[in-house]
């Protein structure tokens, strides 16, 4: 245990020498970026509710909410907590709704971006952007060596 605490802490110090290695203007951009994804994301997902329960008025803002609520929490909780934390935050914006019905607009997203994610990733292999797999030991962008300990 003690090792692993003392790995993280090497890890967090070489985090620390190489953040000023950052640039700004990209970093800011990437946020940018990864923020405007999230909102997309929601907005899908507000979609979907409309869709599934049409004798409700569905509005975008308690659903952002929870969705930012459910990545936060999947962020620290395994094996997507954070779509627990998100049924109940929609269902608090949406009493009365069909837990089953609000369960099945999860599945209906997750497979959306199942297939959004896999058309990309095989748009990279056949653009050949991706490192073969031969590469990948010494790729220093792949790092497995934490998962293989």
């Amino acid at each position: 245990m003690s090792e692993s605490l003392s790995a993280f802490r090497e890890a967090l110090g070489t985090f620390a020498d190489h953040i000023s290695d950052t640039n700004p203007l990209w970093l800011t951009f990437a946020l940018l970026l990864h923020t405007v994804s999230l909102l997309v994301r929601a907005r899908v997902w507000c979609s979907i509710l409309r869709v599934a329960l049409p004798h409700r008025e569905v509005q975008i803002r308690p659903v952002i909410w929870a969705y930012l609520a459910g990545v936060g929490a999947n962020a620290i909780a395994p094996a997507r907590g954070g779509d627990l934390v998100r049924l109940y935050a929609v269902r608090r914006a949406l009493p009365g709704s069909s837990l089953v019905t609000i369960v099945s607009t999860l599945v209906a997203e997750t497979v959306f971006g199942f297939f959004v994610i896999a058309s990309l990733a095989m748009l990279t292999a056949y653009l050949g952007w991706l490192p073969a797999l031969v590469d990948l030991p010494d790729a220093k962008a792949f790092e497995f060596s934490f998962y293989a300990r």
